[in-house]
């Protein structure tokens, strides 16, 4: 089981454009776009550095009323965002003061 408080580099930004229903992920530097889904959209605004993932599991589940597979979804998702340099993992249990939403 995956542990720890994912968060995305600071080079990759998420886009929704206003009136779509299009989701994607923009690696800033590079240029690169991953078009998304709007829970993949949602696990990946959520991942902020300060929640982790069993928090960002049970927010899922219950905005898309989502079920079994989320956890491991989710896990599936920070894996290949880890192996592909878009996102951190931190194993750090301290947390930072808020926990808002940037």
């Amino acid at each position: 089981m995956l542990e720890g408080r994912p968060r995305l580099r600071p080079d990759v930004k998420l886009v929704h454009p206003e009136g779509t229903d299009q989701f994607f992920a923009f690696r800033v530097d590079g240029g690169e776009r991953y078009e998304l889904n709007e829970v993949a959209y949602e696990m990946l605004r959520r991942i902020d550095g300060i929640r982790d993932l069993s928090t960002v599991t049970a927010e899922i589940e219950a905005e898309f009323e989502q079920g079994d597979n989320v956890r491991s979804d989710l896990e599936a998702l920070v894996r290949q965002l880890v192996d592909e340099g878009l996102a951190e993992l931190s194993q750090d249990s301290s947390t930072t003061a808020g926990g808002q939403d940037a």
